[in-house]
């Protein structure tokens, strides 16, 4: 019986192990979501840019608005990835509740 019980208190201990790691990797996924996020302010210059410009060169009000709208499309893009790798953490931390419990 005292091999299940300290089995069990390894299983405990192991599962702490982990969650510490997964709530470490979560912060570090939501750090990157808040670097992510700061695109926004460049693409607000790259806005100010087009309209700046606008005026005298079509041109090159038409490049700075796809390049806001690339900078936009690849922010969605690492904020859905991350978002992704956030859910899988999350399970992660549910399956060492249940080696825990």
């Amino acid at each position: 019986m005292s091999g299940l019980f300290f089995g069990g208190m390894k299983a405990a201990r192991t599962g702490d192990q982990i969650d510490a790691k997964v709530d470490a990797a979560r912060q570090l996924v939501s750090n990157a979501k808040i670097t992510a996020q700061q695109f926004d302010f460049i693409e607000q210059q790259l806005d100010q840019f087009a309209k700046m410009v606008g005026s005298t060169d079509q041109m090159a009000q038409m490049q700075f608005q796809n390049m806001k709208q690339q900078m936009n499309n690849i922010q969605a893009q690492i904020i859905n990835s991350l978002s992704g790798v956030d859910t899988a953490l999350a399970e992660i931390d549910k399956l060492t509740d249940s080696i825990q419990g």
